[in-house]
Formats: structure tokens, sequence, C-alpha cells
């Protein structure tokens, strides 16, 4: 984070080690505390930058004492436009929003170096007034959202149903199960599927692990089984909990359930049934995810590409 060699020099032996270990641990939670996705799109404007400013022959910290704010609002504002037409991606105009967090990643960056952010109005969160006015046209020029119709529950039982015809593949029961488990349970796809740039994330999709199970005893009273639970006694739970490891959100530990819907087959209970000891039939390690499943000996993953595809074939069906 901040280079601390040249105020460790100056200490002493007896010393130095304890200090440094100070620093070490600073720096450990600084980086904790950035996604890896988000800090590589902010490095990439904080590089756009410094590359912008150096063309300009302009200070690219924008200090007060050697740029005047005309200045300042004047660069700022051009890197913000050439932001807004795509140039630092794919060449298509992007929407305000993006343009807003490139302006930020900036002034982050700047603010690191110096201790000062000069997008903002001194002790303020506001951006300066400049930027403001020209947000506030590109908001206006942005196309208005178009939302998507939620889905209903016909399409992750479709989907179920298709993993459960005689022939179905292994992956085609993931599928049918995760996407009523996603239905039910109210779930983000990043939360119950494998994706590729996953340690670029702060989510930790769900594992077998994260999976409890209950049943009601003898006077009614929901009680929890054991990890070893027979499969029938899986298989009649009366409800499930996922546990959040570590959610987009920062939630850390919180518990969500769910209760069985009176369906024999399409139930979100029964679907996580049918996952847990689909894993637990071909491995130990509770740590997979439940998007995992296997075939032939073979250890594969469902990836959210894989969900957003089966979600959309009912409509093309």
């Amino acid at each position: 984070m901040f280079d601390g060699a040249a105020i460790l020099d100056g200490l002493p032996d007896s010393v130095r080690a304890e200090f440094a270990r100070d620093f070490n641990i600073a720096d450990e939670g600084f980086r904790n505390g950035r996604v890896a996705s988000t800090t590589q799109t902010k490095e990439k404007y904080r590089r756009e930058w410094f590359a912008y400013c150096k063309t300009l022959g302009v200070d690219p910290h924008l200090e007060a004492a050697t740029t005047r704010f005309q200045t300042r609002a004047r660069v700022l504002s051009g890197f913000a436009a050439r932001t807004r037409r795509g140039a630092f991606g794919r060449g298509r105009q992007i929407a305000a929003g993006s343009v807003a967090s490139a302006i930020t990643a900036v002034g982050q960056a700047i603010s690191l170096d110096t201790g000062v952010n000069p997008t903002k109005n001194e002790g303020s969160k506001e951006l300066i007034y400049p930027l403001q006015v020209m947000m506030s046209g590109f908001k206006k020029e942005d196309p208005a959202t178009v939302k998507k119709l939620p889905i209903e529950v016909d399409v992750p039982e479709y989907l179920a149903s298709l993993g459960r015809h005689a022939g179905s593949s292994e992956r085609d029961q993931a599928i049918g199960d995760l996407s009523l488990i996603g239905f039910y349970y109210l779930l983000r796809s990043a939360e119950y599927t494998k994706n590729r740039s996953r340690d670029e994330k702060q989510t930790v999709e769900f594992r077998v692990i994260d999976v409890t199970f209950f049943k009601r005893d003898g006077l009614g009273k929901l009680r929890q089984l054991p990890r070893n639970a027979s499969k029938e006694d899986i298989l009649a739970a009366d409800s499930a909990t996922l546990r959040l490891t570590n959610q987009k959100n920062g939630w850390k530990g919180v518990c969500i359930n769910h209760h069985v819907n009176g369906e024999s087959y399409y139930c979100p209970v029964k679907a996580l049934a049918r996952r847990v000891l689909h894993i637990r039939a071909h491995s130990d390690d509770v740590s997979l995810g439940l998007h995992t499943f296997f075939n032939n000996k073979s250890e594969f993953n469902i990836t959210d590409a894989d969900i957003r595809a089966a979600l959309k074939f009912p409509a093309q069906d």
C-alpha cells in the first residue's frame, strides 16, 4: 500500500521488526478490503489518467499549488468524456454510472498519493460543480433502463423436469436442482455456480459444508440432522439452511432457511438434498461447491453461463 522502507531504515534494530510487522498487517488489511476485479478496474483508470495528463503536460495529482481550478475541471471533464465514448473499453459509449466510477477511481488514486481528492469539493463528498453538471447531462442522455421480467416458478420446475427424465445427464440434473435452489432461496448466480474469475470476486459460492438439514421429531420440533445422516433422512428433511460464508454485501455467517413446499420433487429442500447426496456419493470433500457434479468418476462444475443458457432455453422451446 505505502512504502514504509524509509521510515523503517531510520529505526534501531531493536524495534524495526516490530514496526515492520505492524505495516505488513496494515497492508494485508488494505488488500483484503479491495475486491480483485474492482482493483483491476481502478488500476486501469489510474494508468489511463496518468497517461492522459502526461500527454497534456498537466500534473496528474492536480495539486492546488500548481494547477488552477479551471485547468483541473477541464482535464477531469475531458478524461470523463474520453471514458464516456468508450476509449478505455470496447469503443462504445458507456453509461453515466460507469463514467462516475472512473472519476471515483482517479480521485481515490490521487488521494492515496497526496491525501487530497481533487475531484471533490474540499471537505465534501460531492464532485466539483463542473463535473456535477456534466454528469447530470450524461444521465439525461442515457437511454431509459429496460427492466427485465422475473421468471416464474414454472421455469425452474421445467428445468428440473428435464433432469428428471430417464436418460438425462448428471449435468442436466445439476442444472435443474440448482435452478430450483436459486429460485426459492433468492440467490444470485454467483452464489451457487462456478465462475472462472471467482478468485477476483468477494462472493464465496455455497459449499456442501454450508448446508444443514432439519427434520421434525415426534413432538413436531425441528431437529438438526448430523452431517453423516442417512440418505433416507436427508431426503425426508423438513427444512434446510444455507450459511453465507462471504457474500457481495459483506454478510458473513448469516443463515437463510427454507421449508419443504409440499412438492415431492420440485422442492428446494429436496433439490439441496439431491445435490449434497450426489456430491457425498463421489467425494468426502465438504468444501466442494453445490455446483459440483460427477460423471464417469470425473469432476465437473455448473457455471453461471450454464444457468443463463438454461433459463433462456424454455423461451426457445
